[in-house]
C-alpha cells in the first residue's frame, strides 16, 4: 500500500502539460486572469458605488491578482506562480468570508471550485492540498467549541453535515483527477514508446534500402564491368558516360531524385554489347557491313535484356534509343525529336563525346579543337540542340 502511495506521489510530480497542451493550457489560464479582471472590475465598481467597502477591496484585489495571472502566463508563461498566487489568495479571501459566514454561503461554494480548478489547471497535488486546508477549516470551525461562536452564522444542520458532505467532494474531485493525471501520463508513454518504435522501425527501413540500393549498385556495376571488360579500347566507358551525363543534368536543374536515375540508366546504356561477338567488337580493320548491323543490334539486345528491370523502366528506352539522332537518321527504330526521350536524348550527346574523346581500336582520342567542331556539326542533326548548348558550356569550362 505504502508503495503504492509513493508510486502516486511520485507520477503527481510529473507535469502532464507539454507541447502543444501545455500552450493551450497557458492560453486560457491567461484567457482565465483576464476574464476574472475584467469582471471583477465591475464588481468593484458596483461594490463601491453601494458603499460595500470591504467587498469592494475584495474584488478590487481579485481583479488585480487576475491581471498578475494573465501577465504571468501570457508573457512569463510560467503557469505555476499564477495559480499559487491566485490560489494564495482566494484560500485568504474565502477563509475570511467562510468564517464571517459573508455571502451566505457563495464562499463554500468557491472552496469546491478552487482545488477543482488548481487540479486541472496547475497540478492535481496542489488542488489536494488546498482541498485539505478547506476541510480542516471547516472541522475546526463546525466540530470545535468554536461551533458555538458560529451558530449565528451558519444553521445547525449546515454545521453538521457540511464537513462530511465536503471531504465527499474533495474524495470525488481528488480520485477523477487523479485518474486523468494518470491516464494522460500513460497516453504520453503510449506515443513516446511509439514514436521510438515507428523510429526504430524507421531507421530499419532505411538501412534495409540503403543495402538494397548498395547491392542493386553492385549488380549494375559488375555488369557494366562485364561489358567493358569485353572492348579493352572501351573499358570505362559506360561508367564516363554516367558521370558526364549526370553533370550534363545537373547544369540543366534536373532533381536529385532523376539524376540518381540517369546514372544507372547511363551505365547499362551499352548492355546489349554482351550479345555482340568479341570478334567483331574488336576487329582491327574495317567493319563490314553486315558486322556493322551486328554492332548496331546492341541497342535492340540491350533492350530486351532490360525489359524485365521493373525497378529502373527507363533503361530499355536508353539502351534502345540511345543512337537514334534528333533529325530521325538514327537507328533502330528511325524516331526523331521529342520521339526520343530526354535521358536517351542526354546519353547520346555524353556518349559521341566519350566516344571522341577516347582511344578506339582503329583510331587515337580527338583533339579538343576536333571534339568541338564534331559536336557542333551534330547541332539540330544527331544531337538535341538544347543539351547540346549545354554540354558545349560544360565542355568549354573543362
Amino acid at each position: 500500500m505504502f508503495e503504492k502511495i509513493k508510486r502516486y506521489h511520485v507520477l503527481l510530480k510529473q507535469d502532464i502539460y507539454r507541447g502543444k497542451r501545455r500552450d493551450d493550457n497557458i492560453r486560457i489560464v491567461s484567457m482565465v486572469g483576464l476574464s476574472i479582471t475584467v469582471i471583477t472590475m465591475i464588481t468593484t465598481t458596483m461594490n463601491f458605488y453601494q458603499h460595500r467597502m470591504v467587498m469592494g477591496l475584495t474584488t478590487l484585489i481579485l481583479s488585480l491578482t487576475g491581471l498578475f495571472v494573465y501577465f504571468a502566463t501570457a508573457r512569463l508563461r510560467n503557469r505555476k506562480i499564477a495559480g499559487i498566487t491566485f490560489s494564495a489568495l482566494c484560500i485568504f479571501i474565502f477563509s475570511y468570508y467562510t468564517i464571517c459566514g459573508t455571502n451566505e454561503g457563495f464562499a463554500t461554494l468557491w472552496t469546491i471550485l478552487v482545488p477543482m480548478a488548481m487540479m486541472y489547471f496547475i497540478g492535481v497535488r496542489y488542488g489536494i492540498l488546498i482541498g485539505i486546508y478547506y476541510l480542516c477549516l471547516y472541522v475546526l470551525l463546525f466540530y470545535t467549541p468554536i461551533r458555538e461562536d458560529m451558530a449565528h452564522v451558519y444553521t445547525q444542520t449546515f454545521m453538521q453535515r457540511f464537513p462530511i458532505l465536503y471531504t465527499f467532494a474533495l474524495m470525488l474531485e481528488s480520485v477523477s483527477m487523479i485518474y486523468y493525471h494518470i491516464t494522460t501520463l500513460e497516453q504520453y508513454d503510449y506515443e513516446e514508446r511509439l514514436h521510438e518504435e515507428v523510429a526504430r522501425l524507421t531507421v530499419a527501413e532505411r538501412e534495409k534500402r540503403i543495402q538494397l540500393e548498395k547491392m542493386y549498385e553492385q549488380m549494375v556495376l559488375t555488369l557494366v564491368s562485364a561489358i567493358d571488360a569485353k572492348d579493352k579500347y572501351t573499358n570505362g566507358h559506360s561508367s564516363r558516360v554516367s558521370a558526364y551525363s549526370v553533370a550534363l543534368a545537373k547544369k540543366m536543374g534536373w532533381t536529385e531524385e532523376e539524376t540518381g536515375i540517369l546514372r544507372y540508366e547511363a551505365l547499362l546504356h551499352d548492355v546489349g554489347k554482351i550479345a555482340v561477338p568479341d570478334t567483331i567488337l574488336n576487329k582491327q580493320g574495317k567493319l563490314s557491313g553486315m558486322e556493322y548491323r551486328v554492332i548496331q543490334s546492341h541497342t535492340i539486345s540491350g533492350a530486351e535484356i532490360l525489359s524485365n528491370a521493373t525497378t529502373l523502366p527507363g533503361a530499355k528506352d536508353v539502351a534502345l534509343h540511345h543512337h537514334e539522332y534528333y533529325d530521325g537518321k538514327g537507328y533502330p527504330d528511325h524516331i526523331a525529336g521529342m520521339d526520343i526521350s530526354r535521358h536517351a536524348r542526354i546519353v547520346s550527346v555524353m556518349d559521341a563525346y566519350d566516344a571522341m574523346n577516347s582511344d578506339r581500336i582503329y583510331r587515337k582520342a580527338l583533339s579538343r579543337d576536333v571534339i568541338r567542331n564534331e559536336m557542333q556539326n551534330g547541332r539540330g542533326g544527331q544531337f538535341d540542340p538544347d543539351y547540346l548548348d549545354v554540354f558545349m558550356e560544360l565542355f568549354e569550362d573543362g
